[in-house]
């Protein structure tokens, strides 16, 4: 069972626990809500493992699509340099062809 389970297991049996006069406390199977603990504590290193796992891939993710991004953008640096230099003139030689002002 889930840990959410377990912990609204704790609620129901804390809600179906008899009203003390005159107090605002309630009479609990203290037993009952133990077990319930020992549960959630036998439950959490399963969950704590996946959370960590998912942390750990989403991290990766991220590293890895920096790295293809610096990778594209290093490769796309000498392009831009030689071709603004070198195709300045020419661009503007077909321009001229494109709209014969």
């Amino acid at each position: 069972m889930d840990v959410m389970a377990l912990i609204d297991r704790i609620e129901e049996s804390m809600d179906s626990g008899r009203s003390v006069p005159l107090m605002r406390g309630r009479l609990v199977d203290i037993e009952k809500v133990y077990e319930i603990i020992d549960e959630i504590r036998g439950n959490f290193p399963d969950e704590l493992k996946q959370a960590r796992w998912i942390v750990k891939e989403r991290q990766e993710m991220l590293e890895e699509a920096e790295k293809e991004a610096n990778r594209i953008l290093e490769e796309a640096r000498p392009r831009r340099v030689h071709g603004f230099r070198a195709g300045g003139r020419s661009s503007r030689r077909r321009a001229g062809r494109i709209d014969p002002r």
